[in-house]
């Protein structure tokens, strides 16, 4: 390629650059100096007519990126006083820069294609368009939807952005969410596109291959997928600013979780238009780690090597399906991009000028001096056991100054911490303070701590800006290296953690954590809650390692033991137990069966299934169903071989003891309920909280009692679960109801127990009643009623009760729970016992909600019985089929929910909505969650307290 070529590409990115960076049409060089470029380079001029046109100089680029690519390809090392070459393309493997500002501002290169023009959808104007995101490599376009929204009236100014969306959501009308209509409603605009793994898009399922064929020629970063999902979002934003009618030049903020969270990051470094990134499960470090420093690497590859001979002992449970997860995206995995780098032949040089290239432009912190200039706001949440952001502890030491959420036990497919705050409202906050300020938020605390024999003191203080209202800690001992599977698989344990206090004279909040013996360190970070413009805010101290131990830490780094303490109990390359009271934290009888059967098999023994599960009666302390590590441990000196033990059957009431409530429970129960306490001592005894739960139950009404009674340890399990719910609601008190016998028979394999809840505020008249069916499978059917509990509040799962005490209505809910699939015919047998006997309930205000297998529970009984109803949300499920009865439902009103990333139900809830619209449903109702799973989803639908309301607005045929 000659001179003039890359003379012409650096004169076309001065003209472009002269242009505001927040116009799109400013965008276009002007007739002057098109002139100029005409009289500098003739042959642009392909029509030679002698005008330069901006599509004349797009194509002349083009052929010019593609001769200076291959021209870069051959070219010859220079030396280093050699004359280097003018002016390359920023898109060769030789340039620094990741990103061509040029490539990014072009609206010309955008070939738009219009799916649907501007027009009016309720409060808002929208429009749907495809653009080419790059010409990747000769002959590899990149086409994506981008949806644009502004209110009804005038333009907005700037927008949110995100690439969590459907592909086909994105093809459609869209109703904004609750949050999104408040943006909306303040003149922001939304812009949705969609970032998604190739294998998800349309059209796209090859094209990884053609990636990675491109990348092993030179290891350009621009033939990575981060390349091009933050690409998508710089050139959907390109689009967006070219619709000036609409748009007007103003604040860009981009938030999103895992790729949605990374793109909107290194957009924030390479695009001056966008001004905040709320990133989830993302990391704004470039660790030692991330770096591939051998080191780093060495210490977690020999985590992995002792965590997966523990795997294949059968010390650690661990499925196939997040075996071979983490396998894949753990540090130090055989199939990274480094890896099969290395055994295509290339060096380590190389690869090291690839990471450096490629984060320097990703990384937040590497790039935070100039981002502080231009006065961009920023929040990361990346989670305590996350396989993309696990540099957690590098990243807090080095740079402390980056605003950081921790989510206990948080990261891709991990469940949160049981302690884990439930109101977190992050985005939100972060979002409204971005663009239309108002209340301060929360700045990155500091941190300090003292060890004093066997405690550690952490004091964490807020020194600038709003104060929080409360402090919480968490801590884990001897974590496994960052990145590596025990990294990830080991969660804190559900009992480390502590409410901070408060010092009322300087405002810190300080804890004293009393240390465990033999620990060589401990980890630790605090969250801190501020509610602001009525948003819950967390912001997190900076996640901290010390030092306990140097005689213990020097043997965890030259033995095995660098996996944790659930790995450490397998020696290397056998199935020798090493830690009395080995295997998981808690097990239920089915899981402590197949653990055993698997490891005794292994050892060439053989023990029968009544063995075992004699076995697990003597370990089953509490008899509460549930075998945890501290039992195995008191049990294990007297059983140390694997030797049949005699069954030994126990009757009810054998072993009375049961878990008894920690003082802060009984305190928080007391306060709550003050008459529980009978004999008036100012404590409560576990006497007292069962005595008390049990005399609120049913107060007199009809109620049964066929079943057998729970054993005395499991009653009193139950009722302390229930009192303590009852001292954590405000609006709403629960009790426990049992189905009388004579409706055994009808009700299947529905559970002689159910729960329902009454509002504290006594109203005179009927009362609505909301209905809701719970989810799960096999392993969730086969718990007991008490350990459905205990996973629900350590799950975060939701439940009825829990939407109605946010919602705060007058209003019953019941809650039924089934050991089986759902099954039509038994709930309409145990509605109409409900309406006969509860007189109190209003039956032209019954409502129906599940999700996951209660969803399609709920979608199939109002297939059966839409009459019963006055309206119903099926979430989370399939979404039904073509033979369903969609006109019998034409008169009942629906809301059905999904998560965007939970596999094909939420192109299942979508096709319902536009079923039930097809058959005359005026009164369907249709929310996706950008960017949550199963869980996730799950969640947000029992968040969504206008559920109640809009539910409320209904009754049987009649329309208020």
């Amino acid at each position: 390629m000659n001179k003039q070529h890359f003379t012409l590409l650096f004169v076309i990115l001065a003209l472009l650059a002269m242009a505001p960076l927040t116009d799109a049409q400013r965008q276009q060089p002007s007739e002057e100096q098109l002139e100029q470029a005409l009289k500098r380079f003739p042959e642009a001029d392909i029509n030679e007519d002698g005008k330069l046109t901006v599509e004349e100089i797009r194509q002349f680029r083009q052929s010019s990126q593609r001769n200076s690519r291959r021209a870069a390809a051959a070219q010859p090392k220079h030396s280093e006083d050699a004359k280097p070459v003018e002016a390359q393309p920023r898109s060769s493997a030789t340039e620094q820069a990741l990103f061509n500002t040029e490539e990014i501002l072009d609206v010309s290169t955008l070939d738009t294609k219009i799916i649907q023009d501007w027009h009016p959808v309720g409060n808002t104007r929208q429009k749907a368009i495809e653009i080419n995101v790059a010409d990747w490599w000769p002959g590899q376009d990149y086409r994506i939807p981008v949806r644009m929204i502004v209110p009804l009236e005038g333009k907005a100014k700037g927008f949110s952005i995100t690439g969590s969306n459907a592909y086909e959501g994105l093809m459609k009308d869209t109703e904004p969410s609750e949050f999104e209509a408040k943006l909306l409603a303040g003149g922001v605009g939304i812009v949705k596109t969609h970032v998604k793994a190739f294998r998800q898009i349309p059209g796209k399922k090859s094209l990884e291959q053609k990636m990675q064929r491109e990348f092993m020629k030179d290891l350009n970063p621009r033939y990575t997928v981060l390349w091009m999902w933050s690409m998508t979002l710089m050139r959907a934003t390109t689009a967006a600013y070219a619709e000036t009618e609409y748009f007007e030049p103003g604040k860009v903020a981009g938030s999103g979780s895992s790729k949605n969270g990374m793109s909107p990051a290194v957009a924030l470094i390479n695009d001056e238009r966008f001004t905040a990134t709320c990133s989830n499960h993302a990391s704004p470090y470039f660790s030692p780690t991330r770096r591939a420093e051998e080191e780093e690497i060495a210490k977690a590859e020999r985590a992995n090597k002792v965590f997966f001979e523990a795997v294949k002992a059968g010390a650690v449970d661990l499925d196939q399906d997040r075996e071979r997860v983490f396998r894949r995206v753990m540090v130090g995995s055989a199939g990274g991009a480094g890896q099969m780098a290395m055994k295509a032949g290339k060096s380590m040089d190389e690869m090291q000028n690839f990471l450096d290239r490629l984060w320097s432009s990703a990384s937040v912190a590497e790039n935070w001096d100039r981002l502080m200039e231009r006065g961009v706001d920023i929040l990361f949440e990346p989670g305590t056991h996350d396989y993309v952001a696990y540099d957690i502890v590098w990243g807090a030491q080095n740079h402390p100054q980056v605003p950081v959420y921790y989510q206990p036990n948080g990261g891709h497919h991990q469940t949160p911490h049981v302690a884990t705050a439930k109101d977190e409202q992050n985005r939100d906050a972060f979002l409204w303070h971005h663009f239309f300020g108002g209340d301060s938020l929360l700045s990155p605390p500091a941190s300090s701590h003292k060890v004093e024999k066997d405690k550690l003191t952490v004091r964490v203080s807020f020194e600038e800006g709003p104060q929080p209202t409360d402090g919480r800690i968490w801590w884990m001992y001897d974590r496994a290296p960052e990145g590596s599977a025990p990294f990830m698989l080991t969660p804190i344990p559900e009992d480390q953690w502590a409410d901070m206090e408060r010092d009322p004279k300087n405002g810190s909040w300080s804890v004293t954590i009393p240390l465990k013996d033999g620990a060589s360190r401990i980890d630790f970070f605090s969250n801190h809650g501020h509610r602001a413009n009525g948003y819950q805010q967390y912001l997190s101290s900076p996640y901290t390692r010390v030092k306990l131990s140097e005689e213990a830490d020097s043997k965890i780094r030259m033995t095995s033991s660098t996996a944790p303490a659930a790995v450490q109990r397998t020696q290397a390359g056998g199935g020798k137990v090493a830690e009395k009271g080995g295997g998981p934290d808690q097990e239920t009888k089915e899981q402590f069966i197949k653990r055993v059967e698997r490891n005794t098999k292994k050892s060439g023994q053989q023990l029968d299934r009544k063995s075992i599960e004699a076995r697990f009666q003597q370990m089953d302390a509490n008899q509460d169903g549930i075998v945890t590590r501290e039992e195995r441990r008191a049990r294990l000196n007297e059983a140390q071989t694997a030797a049949p033990v005699a069954a030994q059957p126990t009757a009810s009431g054998t072993n009375t003891q049961s878990p008894q409530p920690s003082e802060r429970q009984r305190a928080q129960i007391l306060k709550r309920f003050p008459q529980a306490d009978t004999d008036k001592d100012g404590k409560l005894s576990t006497e007292e909280v069962q005595a008390f739960v049990q005399s609120r139950q049913r107060r007199g009404r009809p109620a049964a009692a066929a079943a057998p009674p729970p054993t005395p340890a499991g009653d009193a399990k139950l009722a302390e679960a229930l009192a303590e719910m009852n001292a954590r609601f405000k609006n709403v008190e629960m009790e426990l109801i049992e189905w009388p016998s004579s409706l055994h028979e009808k009700l299947g394999k529905m559970t002689k127990i159910a729960l329902m809840t009454r509002p504290v505020e006594k109203t005179e008249g009927k009362l609505p009643l909301l209905i809701n069916l719970h989810g799960g499978g096999q392993r969730w059917w086969d718990m007991s009623f008490e350990q459905q509990l205990e996973t629900a509040a350590r799950l975060g799962m939701k439940r009825g009760f829990d939407i109605a005490e946010l919602a705060g209505k007058s209003l019953i809910t019941l809650d039924p729970n089934t050991g089986e699939r759902w099954v039509p015919n038994s709930l309409d047998t145990m509605l109409d016992y409900v309406l006969e006997n509860f007189p109190e309930v209003d039956a032209d205000r019954v409502y129906v909600m599940g999700y996951s297998a209660g969803g399609g529970a709920t979608w199939r009984w109002i297939n059966q019985s839409a009459d019963r109803f006055a309206a119903a949300a099926p979430c989370g499920f399939t979404g039904g089929n073509a033979e369903d009865n969609w006109k019998g439902l034409a008169n009942l009103p629906i809301w059905g929910m999904a998560g965007s990333e939970d596999g094909k139900n939420p192109a299942g809830v979508r096709k319902m909505v536009e079923r039930l619209k097809a058959a005359g449903n005026a009164n369907v109702k249709h929310t996706e969650f950008a960017g949550a799973d199963h869980r996730e989803g799950g969640k947000a639908v029992f968040n969504t307290v206008e559920l109640v309301d809009w539910m409320l607005g209904f009754e049987r045929n009649v329309s208020k």
